[in-house]
């Protein structure tokens, strides 16, 4: 008898691999959490000590702008947009510089360049044109294959249960 309390035990108890793998994306999706916060926030006070240090205003012209078409996909679909590549020139103190930027949103012939006085190389023209959105696609993919961990977790425990008779 005690031999059958053993193999019910046994049965009864959830496979090592489908504990495991609940832990791994459990953490993965913690990761990703955590990844995606500092991401923004690091994203954020870049955008906030840029503003801080370009405090000179001049008038930006236009000299050449370049269209492009950005292709991304969201689960089984693909998107695009059409995004524009502009370098202005500019002139701080009498010295001529040039700037590119690289927005969704098409620039006028003359801009506003804001610009670090003690180094008027340091600029930009739209602050929120240059997003560096790889950790969007970083915490998309990181939901992504964690769902797909917690349901493969989640449909193993829930045979278990009713191959065990836990679950009608």
């Amino acid at each position: 008898m005690s031999a059958d309390k053993t193999k019910d035990h046994k049965t009864n108890s959830l496979p090592a691999w489908l504990i495991v793998m609940a832990l791994i994306s459990l953490i993965v999706l913690i990761l990703t959490v955590i990844g995606a916060i500092r991401a923004a926030g690091r994203v954020r006070a870049e955008r906030e000590a840029l503003a801080a240090r370009c405090t000179g205003i001049t008038t930006g012209h236009k000299e050449n702008q370049e269209s492009y078409t950005k292709f991304w996909f969201d689960f089984d679909d693909q998107h695009s947009e059409v995004r524009y590549r502009t370098t202005f020139s500019y002139a701080v103190d009498g010295e001529t510089l040039n700037t590119e930027t690289d927005s969704g949103i098409e620039k006028l012939n003359e801009e506003d360049v804001h610009y670090d006085p003690d180094d008027p190389s340091v600029c930009y023209v739209d602050l929120y044109s240059a997003v560096d959105d790889s950790s969007v696609w970083h915490f998309i993919t990181g939901i992504i294959l964690s769902g797909c961990m917690l349901a493969a977790s989640a449909a193993g425990g829930i045979g278990m249960l009713k191959s065990n008779g836990f679950v009608a």
